[in-house]
């Protein structure tokens, strides 16, 4: 490393989205090289294949949003603990209290990672973060919107329903069938949202807790 240059660290989370969640995505991402030919079967199982691929971003991002939730939550808590008991305050009791808290009735344990669900869970913080990652970086808003068009694809895709609402045609802009092209937007679309999100929770805890969260 050079004099003067910094390391920057990110979350555990992100570390497993670019990693061990970037290696299974790749599989099915490589799937696309072993169908072969020209007739309807290579159409289908293309379409299949587009379809698996696009649940799996929209579960493996699900994944990487509840991990880095629960990493803020165990920071925050492990904040609180470290205090010390000072006269009748019993600060394990407390960790314990604030962290059931901040995970209770928590969207990303049950459903996908939208951009609702998502400003629900991380609200527990007193944080809005999609107002924060706007502010971060200008393109979340666009970003934003791509994670909703991945999710109502998720839905349909996993409960066989394509028969989309007036509200979910307008999000997908009209687009009535997957394409690889698009999956790998979703895809990319993501990568970039989680290092945003990541940055955005180093930021905000670090103010709560005093330091650097990672």
């Amino acid at each position: 490393m050079l004099a003067g240059s910094v390391t920057i660290v990110s979350s555990f989370a992100l570390q497993a989205w670019q990693g061990t969640r970037s290696g299974q995505l790749d599989e099915l991402d490589l799937a696309h090289g072993a169908v072969c030919g020209t007739g309807p079967g290579r159409r289908y199982a293309t379409r299949q294949l587009n379809h698996a691929y696009a649940v799996a971003i929209a579960s493996q991002f699900q994944g990487f949003c509840r991990d880095l939730h629960s990493e803020c939550v165990d920071v925050v808590a492990n904040a609180i603990h470290s205090v010390g008991e000072s006269g009748a305050m019993n600060s394990s009791a407390i960790a314990d209290i604030a962290l059931t808290a901040l995970t209770r009735n928590r969207q990303l344990d049950r459903g996908n990672a939208s951009p609702g669900s998502i400003g629900a869970d991380f609200k527990s913080f007193d944080l809005d973060i999609w107002d924060a990652a706007n502010q971060l970086d200008a393109r979340t808003a666009i970003r934003s919107r791509r994670l909703e068009q991945l999710n109502i694809w998720r839905n349909a895709i996993a409960h066989q329903d394509f028969d989309f609402t007036r509200h979910q045609r307008e999000v997908l802009a009209g687009a009535t069938r997957l394409v690889l092209g698009e999956v790998r937007a979703f895809r990319s679309c993501c990568n970039r949202l989680a290092v945003t999100l990541d940055r955005v929770l180093a930021r905000h805890v670090e103010s709560i807790v005093g330091g650097r969260p990672w």
